[in-house]
């Protein structure tokens, strides 16, 4: 029987390169799975950061205004701009009109007011002055004619302010008294604004002239 010796280095040598073996395929083993995980995380990373980058350009398209829509709106800003209107040029609009209205007014008398009645001829002055109302009454209150449909409790009351050298509170209606027949006929005018001295002086004019037209 043949016997073969072995030196027991040789043993420790050859389970010492198994080992190793074993280690360095373990090594590659982890090596390979770390890059295979590092790989997978890059391709993640760039496809999530893809999306996030995609969902905002579709976040900023939608919140940014297509440009016709752009276009309409400064083309409203602008008619908007065109359209306010220039207090100047207006104040400077109201002085003109008004002062056209005084020269329209200013004319005689006799032009506007053709009629025989003094109804008649309140209603031409009540149009003429663009009035809200006007109501002529006697000094004691009674009425003498109006184109209020129901002048007679506005009649007595204003007529005794007018006795006590009153003018309402209300801006927009004025007492003028005129002098006829020994006595004074009260004029109650009520306007939409606020009636300017001038115009006052020329409807106490025209009153004084349909009155002695109505004599």
């Amino acid at each position: 029987m043949i016997s073969i010796d072995i030196d027991p280095a040789a043993y420790i040598l050859v389970f010492a390169a198994v080992v190793i073996v074993i280690l360095l395929l373990i090594l590659i083993f982890i090596i390979r799975q770390q890059i295979y995980i590092k790989k997978l995380y890059e391709k993640m990373g760039s496809a999530m950061a893809e999306s996030v980058s995609a969902r905002h350009e579709q976040e900023d398209i939608s919140l940014q205004p297509a440009e016709e829509e752009l276009l309409s709106y400064d083309e409203y800003s602008a008619g908007e701009t065109a359209t306010e209107p220039d207090e100047e040029a207006v104040r400077r609009q109201r002085e003109e009109e008004r002062r056209h209205l005084e020269e329209e007014r200013g004319k005689d008398p006799a032009e506007y007011y053709t009629a025989d009645a003094i109804r008649d001829n309140l209603l031409a002055l009540f149009d003429r002055y663009k009035l809200k109302s006007f109501t002529m009454s006697t000094s004691d209150g009674l009425v003498i004619s109006s184109t209020d449909p129901d002048p007679e409790e506005e009649a007595a009351r204003y007529s005794y302010l007018h006795q006590q050298g009153k003018q309402p509170e209300v801006p927009n209606v004025k007492l003028i008294g005129v002098p006829y027949k020994g006595g004074t006929v009260v004029g109650i005018v009520k306007a939409e604004d606020e009636l300017t001295e001038k115009e006052l002086e020329f409807i106490e004019r025209d009153i004084r002239f349909i009155l002695r037209k109505s004599v």
